[in-house]
């Protein structure tokens, strides 16, 4: 009887242990490999090579979970068929077939695969003793093995990833607005800039040799804070000026001079240029404004930082949702952030000069603006 218990026990308990580990080791997800060496170097490099080399590690354990399963039954039907006698001989079988599917099987893969985040450590040292130890034997494996595989890699696709981040929203391990952003910033790939940028069409721009004068009256109607300006033909924009420098020219008394003297360059992208590249531009260049064109060097719209920003986050506005002075996907509006005027840029105003200082420059709409060859006079309208 003692010989039994001996034999039943050595399966039983071998196969639970090799049912465990197979259920970590298929349990561990790629981003927690990644992020797991971090947390224990040794064994994060460990795990890294069984998943690395996971037909090993598998062959592994099946081999030793046969090896018990083989060994152990056939110990428990001689010693059972000796002390029962041949007539117990099928109960004894179905008991112990019974015993490996639930005790060995069906139990620990469960475990495993429920508590794999706190056996992983254990389970990549104890995988390893077993792979060092049949490694003769795993190598012959491996060696049948690969010439049924086919050479095409497991990778992780787009799809994959979304769903893991809809998982990720749903359990509560990122909110709602975290998941949205994440979504949009993956779903974006196939955009380019013809996508997001404001058509040539509604493009709102100055002809470069336009006096100071004259473009101060052009932009009271817009507030744009980049203004593109053309040599010649509307089509053929050569730079940039700022509004903050049209306004600062008209205190400096330099009305009559033309834009060009105030002008910035101004840098050109393809229509073709995927939305992340063009990102990248931004970033790199340290600029807030591109002008858009075709591969035969024509105008085909302008695009913003803004407009990136606002289709990475999944706001794409297309012209018929868009209003004649739409700010994002069009010229950069006038904000607080890009025009910089301070109390001291006015210091040159005669005494006669009355102005209101406000934080909100997008309140600029609605300001009056009375500017002679005498005094300049500054009355802003407050919002509500």
């Amino acid at each position: 009887m003692g010989l039994l218990i001996t034999y039943f026990l050595f399966a039983i308990c071998i196969s639970f242990v090799c049912s465990v580990l197979e259920a970590v080791l298929f349990s561990v997800t790629p981003p927690f490999m990644e992020s797991y060496p971090k947390i224990h170097p040794k064994g994060g490099r460990i795990l890294r090579y069984l998943k690395a080399n996971i037909d090993n590690a598998i062959g592994a354990i099946l081999i030793v979970n046969l090896f018990a399963n083989t060994v152990g039954a056939a110990g428990v039907g001689a010693q059972a068929v000796k002390i029962f006698g041949e007539t117990w001989q099928g109960v004894v079988a179905f008991v112990m077939t019974i015993s490996i599917l639930y005790i060995s099987e069906i139990v620990p893969k469960t475990i495993g695969a429920t508590y794999w985040k706190s056996l992983i450590l254990p389970a990549s040292y104890a995988i390893m003793v077993l792979y060092m130890i049949t490694l003769p034997l795993v190598y012959v494996s491996r060696i049948i093995t690969h010439l049924f595989r086919n050479n095409a890699t497991n990778q992780m696709s787009r799809d994959e990833v979304l769903a893991v981040m809809e998982l990720g929203e749903k359990s509560g391990s990122i909110n709602e607005l975290e998941g949205d952003i994440l979504e949009s910033l993956i779903e974006q790939k196939s955009l380019s800039v013809q996508d997001i940028m404001t058509p040539k069409e509604r493009i709102f721009a100055l002809n470069e040799e336009m006096s100071i004068k004259e473009a101060n009256k052009a932009i009271r109607d817009h507030k744009y804070s980049r203004i593109p300006l053309y040599r010649g033909a509307e089509g053929n924009i050569c730079s940039l000026i700022y509004r903050k420098k049209i306004l600062q020219a008209m205190l400096d008394k330099k009305k009559k001079k033309p834009l060009k003297h105030f002008a910035s360059e101004v840098a050109f992208v393809d229509m073709n240029l995927t939305l992340f590249d063009l990102l990248k531009l931004f970033i790199n260049k340290k600029e807030h404004l591109f002008v858009v064109i075709d591969k035969k060097k024509n105008l085909v719209g302008i695009v913003s930082l803004d407009d990136v920003i606002s289709a990475t986050l999944g706001v794409v506005y297309v012209p018929e949702q868009q209003s004649e002075t739409q700010g994002v996907a069009e010229n950069v509006p006038l904000d607080s952030k890009n025009v910089e005027t301070s109390i001291e840029n006015f210091e040159i105003m005669t005494k006669d000069a009355d102005y209101t200082e406000t934080n909100d420059i997008g309140a600029m709409e609605n300001t009056e603006r009375e500017l002679d060859s005498k005094d300049i006079k500054f009355s802003l309208a407050q919002k509500d």
